[in-house]
C-alpha cells in the first residue's frame, strides 16, 4: 500500500478488512479513496454505502446507495442495495 496509494486491489482489501474488524469509519475512508481513483469499481461503491450505513452516516448512505442503483445491473448488488435502503 505504501508504494502505490492508488492500488485498487489493496484499497479494496483494506476496506474489507476494516469492515470485518468493525472499523467502519476507516472502511469509509478506504472505499472513498478507492472510488475516487476507480469510480467504475461497483463493489467498492457498494461497500462504501454499506460502511456509511454501518458508521451511522445514514443520510450519506441513502444518497450513495440510491445513486449506485442506477450504475449497475448486477442482481446481487442491486439486492444488497435494496436490503440496506429498506433498513434506512
Amino acid at each position: 500500500m505504501e508504494e502505490d496509494p492508488k492500488n485498487e486491489e489493496a484499497l479494496f482489501n483494506m476496506g474489507i478488512l476494516s469492515m470485518q474488524s468493525g472499523q467502519y469509519k476507516r472502511a469509509v475512508e478506504r472505499f472513498e479513496t478507492l472510488v475516487q481513483y476507480h469510480p467504475e469499481n461497483i463493489q467498492g461503491q457498494f461497500y462504501l454505502g454499506v460502511s456509511l450505513f454501518e458508521s451511522n452516516q445514514k443520510k450519506q448512505a441513502k444518497t450513495h446507495l440510491e445513486g449506485l442503483r442506477n450504475k449497475t445491473t448486477d442482481p446481487q448488488i442491486l439486492s444488497g442495495i435494496e436490503n440496506y435502503l429498506d433498513r434506512l
